[in-house]
């Protein structure tokens, strides 16, 4: 197998192995959420005036419990409502004498916003459940091609030989991978708001799942889209609609493995967020002898 091959293979291998690491995401938490019901006019009427006191209240984070499944839903009931309310706490991020509590409130929504919008968070969700279908302790995809085989089977249970995942096209694929490193900046903003021992100030914030947007966005981030594809979504969702995927790759995307895992682990901003997270990166990037 090429090296460019390997590398791209332990960058799928690393996203389902983090995934493993918090529990968050095996319950559905919503269900044991007793909070409120939000509207999507008061979160329209608080985004207009610029209250964003209210938006971070009716979210739910101050509570300790996250973000609320209610407010969640309203903020994206519609493109012009979530628009609206990141536009609002964007606004809010950038006042001047902001605090890093409001910042910090205000760049983890935005987060969830962008990622639920935009099918982010259903994708990222969904890599999870591809870790049931994969016995880690037979599990050498790097010398083994089926294992290969099986890792992408599973992230994407849907694409039959020839086809897309069901019910979606390339332009759906590449707007929800664009949208994950498109929160890149609200990431490293994230962190720059963490206090000194790399905390979050926010009782409510979800540290685990922040983590592992980040160390998604952060192999994302090492993969290099080839003209004319201009964007690294445009290339990946082209290349899954290769029925060659091993074959053709390169006349997708390029990837560069000497400097895959060591970029990743040099990424001052993830390492904040695992830390936040009480995960070790350098323990994970180990496994790979990085």
């Amino acid at each position: 197998m090429k090296r460019n091959q390997i590398a791209l293979l332990l960058g799928a291998v690393l996203i389902v192995m983090v995934m493993g690491s918090c529990d968050s995401l095996f319950t559905n938490q919503f269900q044991t959420w007793k909070l409120g019901q939000v509207s999507k006019d008061s979160l329209v009427a608080a985004a207009a005036s610029g209250d964003v006191t209210t938006l971070i209240a009716e979210s739910g984070l101050n509570s300790g419990e996250g973000v609320s499944p209610s407010f969640l839903a309203a903020a994206t009931v519609d493109q012009e409502t979530a628009d609206a309310v990141v536009n609002a706490l964007q606004d809010a991020i950038d006042a001047p004498g902001a605090t890093n509590e409001t910042i910090q409130a205000s760049e983890a929504l935005i987060v969830e916003i962008q990622l639920e919008v935009s099918g982010g968070k259903e994708f990222i969700d969904n890599i999870v459940t591809a870790i049931g279908t994969i016995d880690f302790n037979n599990f050498n995809p790097v010398s083994n091609p089926s294992d290969l085989a099986s890792l992408l089977s599973a992230l994407f249970p849907a694409r039959s030989a020839k086809t897309l995942p069901a019910g979606w096209s390339q332009g759906d694929i590449a707007a929800v991978i664009d949208a994950i490193v498109g929160v890149n900046g609200n990431l490293s903003s994230l962190a720059g708001t963490l206090t000194v021992d790399q905390q979050y100030l926010i009782s409510g914030i979800d540290a685990g799942w922040l983590a592992q947007v980040g160390i998604i966005v952060a192999v994302l981030q090492q993969i290099n889209y080839v003209a004319p594809y201009e964007s690294i979504g445009g290339a990946l969702a082209a290349l899954l609609d290769d029925p060659d995927i091993a074959a053709n790759y390169a006349s997708y995307i390029s990837v560069d493995p000497d400097t895959f895992l060591s970029n990743i682990q040099n990424n001052a901003d993830l390492q904040a967020l695992f830390t936040a997270a009480g995960l070790s990166l350098d323990d994970l990037l180990a496994m790979f002898n990085a």
